[in-house]
């Protein structure tokens, strides 16, 4: 309570109670970001994950040089010596009718024993391997055909028989073939025509080399 003095001053009283707080104002605006903290210490390694997927083959590099030629090994020792056996048979201007064996006569013969000829037969003295030709040229006519059967001691051997044909044109003809054959002691070798026809002024050759030992 104010008291007022006669000659106009006045005296305060005590001071009354706070009142209650006001409503608080507005947020202010953030203050700026502080400095950053000292980094910490590095954890644990993680557990290793598993392994992932092989990736694609890469490009196949440059072939490299080529290294050194090795020593030579030592020479082998020498093989049996070959029975070098050959002969030339032949059958000259003849006639042959088709179902005949066609006889022959040796025009040579070569090397230790002898390849022999009796008529129609030839005879391969030795063991081992032979390597046999033969070739018939003759007049057949026109639109005929003909065949060779070789003959090997005594079997008819037909998956081994040429054939050839005439046509209205030529009626000469050539029939000829060649065959290795596995022989033993005194193994024996012919030769069958067959054929639409016989063959006239024929000409037939047969030639034999011994070419291996087994």
């Amino acid at each position: 309570m104010e008291h007022f003095c006669h000659n106009g001053c006045f005296i305060l009283g005590p001071t009354g109670p706070t009142g209650p707080m006001g409503i608080s104002g507005a947020t202010g605006p953030t203050g700026p970001t502080g400095a950053s903290g000292v980094t910490g210490p590095t954890g644990a390694t993680g557990i290793t994950g598993p392994t992932g997927p092989t990736g694609a083959t890469g490009v196949t590099g440059p072939t490299g040089e080529t290294g050194p030629t090795g020593i030579t090994g030592p020479t082998g020792p020498t093989g049996p010596e070959l029975d070098n056996n050959y002969a030339l048979v032949v059958n000259q201007a003849t006639d042959i009718s088709s179902g005949s064996v066609i006889p022959l006569a040796l025009q040579f013969s070569g090397g230790t024993p002898n390849i022999t000829v009796n008529n129609t037969t030839i005879t391969l003295p030795s063991p081992g391997t032979y390597y046999v030709s033969f070739s018939l040229t003759g007049r057949f006519g026109v639109n005929q055909n003909g065949s060779i059967i070789p003959i090997i001691n005594g079997i008819p051997q037909d998956r081994l028989a040429p054939t050839n044909n005439t046509n209205s044109v030529n009626s000469d003809i050539t029939i000829q073939d060649g065959t290795l054959i596995q022989a033993s002691t005194n193994s024996t070798v012919q030769f069958l025509y067959t054929g639409s026809t016989a063959v006239s002024r024929a000409n037939f050759f047969v030639s034999v080399f011994k070419v291996s030992n087994v």
